[in-house]
């Protein structure tokens, strides 16, 4: 493979910025049918970079990408000659900016349109460090640029790298397919990784600790998490998808870093840091997600499995609100299966409030809940408008009364489980609200 070295390009450590050479080292490497674009150990300081077919940008062990602290410097994509984007908008409607993908809202440190073959490799002690970026007109007027953001490509490969401290989400890739995610670390920022009506998307051995969602996204098919480290103020898993299998993950205690929108307008203009600010439990482990301002998703959302996974002080294991936000007001899930899990600390493990006319089917096979100090009388489950509820081998440790609350009619089945006992409620009461 035929390698680019940015220094070649006039790529130096220092204070300014470097996005010409890094860029001018990726254009070439493109046109000459593609290759590796080799980061050198250092500090190169960079705007907005775009990354094409072909090219695989390779951090070498002790190589930092350090994003620009100006929101401006990542719109260098728009004037791009050798690849031009033609469906720039004029002004972009508030609500809906995230599904234009070439909006301000989706610039990035590290972008792709239209590539095939594209990949972000990093050696150990790599890292893309995002500073925070404020951005004024960005979302929640405060978000900046995310990490990395890819639309409608294919054969993706991310692998090995820590992306520190994005402006908004670390990962936002967007209907495209085939991608690898590997060993990938992320600290701080707000999402880790988004997936949106993606095809074929595989996420192994990473570790995300941020102040928003680890993983999110929706209307994605053949999707595969295991073996990744899941640390979040908000929810380990904000998700929808079709044939979707989490698997030997872990939601490890107190979150390491606060949702950023509680700093202060001076903490945010100067990207401070949110750690370590207030002691929390994740607020989810798996909080159902579908928008359809992208339009009608392709895939009926469902055949969702987790499997073998641990959440450790979590309010609830499994959110669905469906109707209540403009995230949840899509296609309804069909069906979920939560086996061999465990979920220790929670308020309300269980939560559904499902769409009457596309009711839900939830199954527990061989999990084991307890809940955390002073919830040991309320319920475990609390349930709306689901087609089918479903509980093998259910433990119920440390509760005084073990009991499940129904405020709909639907098929229950049980077997095998702690004993408890079933109340009905009237609907829409449970006081229980999402992210």
């Amino acid at each position: 493979m035929k390698k680019f070295i940015i220094t070649d390009y006039g790529a130096v450590v220092s204070d300014r910025l470097q996005t010409e050479a890094i860029q001018a080292a990726i254009d070439d490497c493109f046109l000459a049918g593609g290759g590796e674009v080799v980061i050198p150990a250092g500090i190169y300081r960079t705007g907005g970079l775009r990354l094409r077919s072909n090219v695989t940008l390779h951090l070498l062990s002790g190589a930092i990408l350090e994003g620009s602290a100006d929101p401006e410097d990542y719109m260098s994509w728009r004037g791009d000659r050798i690849e031009p984007v033609s469906d720039i908008p004029g002004e972009e409607p508030k609500q809906y900016r995230s599904a234009l993908r070439t909006s301000r809202w989706n610039n990035a440190l590290i972008r792709a349109f239209d590539a095939h073959d594209i990949a972000v490799i990093g050696e150990p002690g790599s890292i893309i460090n995002g500073m925070n970026c404020y951005d004024a007109k960005g979302e929640e007027d405060y978000r900046g640029p995310h990490g990395i953001d890819i639309w409608d490509s294919e054969r993706v490969t991310l692998r090995g790298y820590t992306l520190r401290n994005t402006g908004n989400w670390a990962h936002a890739v967007f209907r495209s397919k085939e991608i690898d995610m590997r060993n990938v670390s992320v600290f701080g920022g707000h999402d880790g990784v988004d997936i949106f009506l993606c095809e074929n998307v595989r996420i192994e051995g990473c570790a995300f600790y941020t102040g928003d969602d680890c993983l999110a996204g929706f209307g994605s098919r053949d999707v595969v998490m295991r073996r990744c480290i899941l640390n979040s103020a908000c929810s380990s898993m904000r998700f929808g998808g079709t044939d979707v299998l989490i698997e030997d993950c872990r939601n490890c205690g107190e979150p390491r870093f606060d949702f950023r929108g509680g700093l202060s307008y001076d903490e945010k203009v100067r990207g401070a840091y949110s750690a370590h600010r207030t002691a929390r439990k994740t607020l989810t482990g798996f909080l159902y997600y579908c928008d359809e301002r992208f339009g009608k998703l392709p895939y009926t959302p469902g055949n969702i499995t987790v499997r073998r996974c641990v959440f450790d002080d979590v309010r609830t294991l499994f959110m669905m609100t469906f109707g209540e936000h403009i995230w949840s007001c899509g296609t309804a899930l069909a069906s979920i299966t939560f086996e061999d899990c465990t979920a220790a600390g929670v308020v309300l493990p269980i939560h559904i409030h499902g769409d009457p006319d596309n009711a839900i089917a939830f199954t527990l096979n061989n999990v084991t809940l307890s809940p955390a100090a002073g919830h040991e009388a309320d319920a475990f489950l609390d349930a709306e408008n689901y087609r089918s509820l479903t509980l093998n081998n259910v433990r119920l440790k440390g509760y005084e009364s073990p009991h499940m609350v129904l405020r709909s009619d639907g098929a229950v089945t049980s077997s095998d489980c702690t004993d408890f006992r079933t109340k009905r409620a009237e609907a829409g009461a449970s006081g229980v609200n999402g992210c």
